[in-house]
């Protein structure tokens, strides 16, 4: 049947969509002081702590006046990463311009902190790196663990990195990132074979005012798209997609399902020092099998999932997809070792 030459023709990748969205990616190579399930796993805590000593470090009135009514609003690190709003129709829940992703741990003392900037955001990385090492002074979470920043470096598209010193002139030195079509163009998988995807962290969406505690395939794109979409606007001075294009995108990300999945929810709470209460996150995790003919475009918003996260509480680690190769012969994808958030509160 001859294509109605009335319906639009459409690029659904994020590549097409979103491309020009900087991303900027480094890792931090931490010692903490002490062995075993502490404060390190949680991203909420480096999040409290980041903002904590960014604010400090930034304000110019030392907090005697409120960031609501301060002057330096718009020049302020601290202002525009944690307190920023929008005034832009149906953007009254800002998606933050980082994530905080402190992979699981072991038993080592030696752990890992991912810290992504987005869009506008970039620019703040020399402040969010002097808030993180201040930071070893301060100590992370509600017990202090101290813990000393041993290497930073930026992680390039494909895989790649370049150390950045622990010296001023370098660690003061703003960096731009890379175009989020860079990324995708770059990340693996473009190959033959199975592809699997690990979903590590509580991955939280809210449909009609309840979370999901089944998946949602079509939903999980919609609300990445949704989530890509808002960063670009408010971080990167995006124009809005348009009804059109959602209708057409919409109905693309409808197809996407049928999964070999294994998904369960994972229980995991915070401590909020603001509310003063235990705030619930939890959300589903698992595996899941792509088959061995994942279409590329939809293999392309799987690697964007894996770059921004996907979901509530996304800024502090949650919502972590991993793409991942299965080995020849392999059957289904092994998520590995997924923190027992359960066991614990995390406390900024």
């Amino acid at each position: 049947m001859a294509e109605d030459p009335r319906t639009p023709v459409l690029d659904p990748t994020p590549s097409s969509l979103f491309g020009g969205l900087s991303v900027l990616k480094v890792r931090l190579r931490i010692l903490m002081e002490t062995r075993g399930d502490g404060p390190a796993f949680f991203g909420s805590a480096w999040r409290g702590l980041a903002g904590t000593e960014l604010k400090r470090l930034c304000c110019p009135t030392e907090g005697k006046t409120s960031c609501a009514r301060c002057r330096a609003q718009a020049r302020c690190p601290y202002f525009q990463l944690f307190e920023g709003s929008s005034s832009l129709p149906g953007l009254s829940e800002v998606p933050r311009g980082y994530i905080l992703y402190p992979p699981p741990g072991n038993e080592s003392r030696e752990r890992e902190l991912y810290l992504t900037l987005l869009g506008r955001c970039t620019r703040y990385l020399p402040a969010m790196v002097a808030a993180l090492l201040k930071g070893q002074k301060t100590g992370l979470g509600a017990d202090r663990s101290r813990y000393r920043v041993l290497s930073i470096e930026e992680i390039l598209p494909g895989g790649l990195s370049e150390p950045i010193p622990l010296v001023a002139r370098s660690l003061a030195q703003p960096r731009a990132g890379y175009p989020l079509r860079q990324w995708l163009s770059t990340e693996g998988g473009h190959g033959a074979g199975r592809q699997g995807v690990r979903i590590l962290t509580p991955v939280r969406l809210r449909r009609q005012g309840a979370y999901l505690t089944a998946m949602d395939w079509p939903f999980f794109f919609e609300s990445l798209a949704r989530r890509l979409e808002a960063i670009s606007r408010v971080h990167a001075d995006g124009n809005p997609l348009g009804k059109e294009t959602w209708m057409a995108l919409l109905e693309h990300l409808g197809r996407a399902n049928g999964f070999e999945a294994r998904m369960r929810w994972h229980d995991y709470h915070r401590y909020s020092n603001r509310q003063k209460t235990k705030v619930p996150m939890g959300g589903l995790v698992g595996e899941v099998d792509l088959g061995p003919a994942t279409e590329p475009w939809l293999l392309e918003w799987w690697r964007a999932a894996s770059l921004v996260h996907v979901g509530k509480g996304a800024c502090m680690g949650l919502g972590r997809v991993e793409v991942v190769a299965l080995p020849k012969g392999r059957e289904t994808v092994s998520l590995g070792y997924i923190p027992e958030y359960v066991k614990g509160v995390s406390r900024c």
